[in-house]
């Protein structure tokens, strides 16, 4: 008993030590500068602002930063090998994993770090939030080097879900890199990480300096006017006048198929013509 005691007090306090923690996962395009080397940090903030204060930071063309609200180590782990996070992680310059970080309650936001970077490198600065990175390509544009801020929004409750979340995400980012990779070998880092469930307000870039910022609300509004659901919601196929030629066309071509059928069927080959029996040809003619 004294030992199932102690073995549930160290699972208690394990659970613990890693609950409110989040994630940082950063990598690096091939022949862009290596990510510096970070002394086991406890917070996501202090880690964060080792990488984006490296002194090679700004030899990259693109930096990303999704804060991803609701991320936790376990959902990476559930991730499947070929999914495009571990196709960027295995094809990196360089990573860095940090599964179990805290976020300092009084630090520098990540958001603010951006905006240093964005004035020491000269990089146009891009916030995107909510759903707006399913629109990235649109909101980045034809530019070639910028540093963007994504939070997108918070991840199911459901752990498919949760995955499913990740992968599109991640795989909009990659397809977006890639894309520009095609035509220019840039040099970009993309950086995520985990926050509490909360999404940060437009209230709270109120109080930003003024820098080359593109907020999504003012490129692409989404069209709020498109039903939701199936291709039967989304498009009305099913309307009242197609289903009412339909009922009628129905109505007249099945008893014609059926009255063909039937005529068809009641049709016999003709019968052979017989004479009657008793019937001598010799005998009537002699009458």
């Amino acid at each position: 008993m004294v030992t199932r005691g102690l073995v549930l007090l160290s699972l208690l306090a394990c659970s613990h030590a890693y609950s409110n923690t989040h994630p940082l996962v950063a990598w690096t395009s091939p022949n862009s500068p290596p990510l510096p080397v970070i002394a086991s940090p406890s917070y996501i903030e202090s880690a964060l602002e080792s990488i984006l204060n490296a002194e090679r930071i700004c030899e990259h063309d693109v930096i990303i930063i999704v804060d991803q609200p609701g991320l936790h180590a376990s959902d990476l782990r559930t991730l499947s090998p070929y999914s495009p996070l571990s196709f960027a992680l295995e094809n990196s310059e360089s990573s860095i994993q940090l599964p179990y970080l805290r976020r300092e309650p009084e630090s520098t936001a990540a958001l603010d770090l951006v905006f240093s970077v964005s004035r020491r490198c000269d990089l146009p600065a891009v916030t995107v939030w909510d759903d707006g990175i399913d629109r990235l390509s649109q909101f980045v544009g034809g530019m070639t080097r910028y540093i963007a801020y994504v939070e997108p929004l918070v991840l199911e409750e459901k752990g498919w879900k949760r995955s499913r979340d990740i992968n599109r995400r991640s795989q909009i980012i990659s397809d977006r890199l890639l894309s520009l990779t095609l035509s220019i070998p840039i040099k970009h880092l993309v950086l995520l990480t985990g926050r509490q469930g909360e999404t940060t307000s437009l209230e709270d870039l109120e109080d930003l300096e003024d820098l080359p910022v593109i907020p999504p609300s003012s490129l692409v509004a989404p069209n709020s006017t498109l039903p939701t659901g199936g291709i039967l919601k989304r498009y009305q196929l099913l309307t009242p006048a197609l289903i009412t030629t339909l009922i009628v066309a129905l109505g007249i071509l099945v008893p014609v198929v059926f009255l063909g059928i039937s005529a068809l069927a009641s049709i016999q080959a003709p019968a052979r013509m017989e004479p009657p029996k008793k019937f001598n040809a010799v005998e009537k003619k002699t009458q």
